[in-house]
């Protein structure tokens, strides 16, 4: 380990609280222009367009393949999404 290679976890922290509130920013200010009516359908598909992009630019940063992480991260965030709302279902909770 060298000065270069070393942990910074100040800088981890940040970096981590900024994609963070990007992250959740877009699709809030997506909640605030869409039509109620179409709230769900823009919401999912606003969140994929945010996931291939924050995807992209990781894949690049990290120098690794651009479509393998597209997929990826669009598919678990899919998932992820299909488990939230199962949940809400399970719950009662309505969406309108």
């Amino acid at each position: 380990m060298n000065e270069i290679t070393q942990a910074k976890p100040m800088q981890a922290a940040l970096a981590s609280a900024g994609s963070f509130i990007t992250g959740g920013m877009l699709p809030m200010l997506v909640s605030i222009f869409a039509p109620l009516h179409l709230m769900v359908i823009y919401q999912y598909s606003f969140s994929i367009v945010f996931l291939a992009i924050s995807a992209i630019v990781a894949a690049k940063a990290g120098g690794s393949s651009v479509s393998k992480a597209v997929i990826r991260i669009c598919f678990w965030g899919t998932a992820a999404m299909l488990m939230t709302a199962a949940v809400g279902y399970l719950f009662g909770v309505k969406t309108t």
